[in-house]
């Protein structure tokens, strides 16, 4: 089953707001690019897809919904797919060792710009 951008953006808008019950240091990170000759179409399900067009558009509903209620936005799509990423991917999709130390620099670098740490 696949989430309609509508659907997305609602869950989006429900998951800041339970979060704003605790704190307002609330931070998204946007979604990995993927290895679309890895999974297009995924091998353990073959009639669907992982594309990074997809990804960027509701990466663009995370974005506007953290701007809307003033909700931390780490971007690092683009960074992730003008680099040498799918050596960072296990499978196409998740980042091996590589990949989780290159996102935790780039969330370590948003914190402290951000004087959260």
């Amino acid at each position: 089953i696949v989430t309609s951008p509508e659907k997305f953006q609602q869950n989006i808008k429900e998951l800041i707001f339970m979060a704003k019950k605790y704190t307002n240091n609330i931070v998204f990170l946007e979604a990995i690019g993927v290895d679309e000759t890895k999974v297009d179409p995924i091998p353990w399900a073959r009639d669907r897809s992982y594309k990074n067009i997809y990804i960027k558009k509701y990466n663009g509903i995370i974005k506007k919904e953290c701007q809307k209620n003033k909700v931390h936005f780490i971007e690092i799509f683009d960074y992730w797919v003008k680099s040498d990423y799918k050596n960072w991917l296990e499978d196409g999709v998740h980042p091996n060792s590589m990949g989780h130390k290159k996102i935790f620099e780039k969330v370590r670098e948003f914190l402290i710009s951000k004087k959260l740490i």
